[in-house]
């Protein structure tokens, strides 16, 4: 059966995991996928056994939750989930300076999909962004569009620079409540 299945395509595999409920189906999905996505996982993340457990978590939920899962593209899914539970890890973690180097290099790797959605991200941030009062939303441009330091803010619009991080922390806060959930992603390497 194992032989019949590697021939296999990811729309039959998903049938049979989705549909039918067939371990065999959700083994090979596992062989296909499992190397090639942790080594998508260590690109961003740099650290062996943490890809491996973020691998490893998206497979038993791939298995636990397949009553209720809606996948079309296999690939594109399980991509996307290492992508989920990368930044997931991020909003939880101090990254060093290699690991956020990576992240970008890695994410700045877009096809034509991920460049229309950077695009609609970046259209969510600016109209969220006129929500802000004038000073917030002027000092959290200079930081994250200019990319000037807060000090180089304060000094440009003769401010504290305590006043400076209060500005930013409260523009990061106001998006993060804001944003999409589809954005959110997005959002968090582009911005913080």
């Amino acid at each position: 059966m194992k032989n019949k299945l590697s021939k296999s395509s990811d729309t039959e595999l998903l049938k049979l995991l989705l549909e039918e409920k067939k371990l065999s189906a959700f083994d090979e999905i596992y062989d296909r996928y499992f190397d090639r996505l942790l080594r998508f996982g260590y690109q961003i993340l740099n650290d062996q056994q943490l890809s491996e457990d973020i691998i490893q978590e998206i497979f038993v939920t791939l298995w636990t939750k397949k009553e209720t899962l809606q996948i079309t593209h296999l690939n594109a899914y399980l991509h996307q989930a290492v992508k989920f539970q990368v930044a997931k890890h991020f909003r939880k973690a101090v990254l060093t300076e290699e690991q956020l180097e990576l992240a970008e290099h890695i994410f700045s790797q877009q096809n034509t999909d991920d460049l229309v959605i950077v695009n609609e991200l970046n259209e969510e941030v600016h109209h969220l962004l006129e929500e802000l009062p004038h000073r917030c939303k002027e000092v959290f441009h200079l930081s994250r569009f200019e990319h000037l330091s807060n000090q180089e803010i304060a000094k440009r619009l003769d401010i504290s620079i305590r006043t400076v991080e209060t500005h930013i922390s409260h523009a990061l806060k106001f998006l993060k409540e804001n944003i999409s959930v589809t954005s959110m992603l997005l959002f968090y390497f582009l911005f913080l």
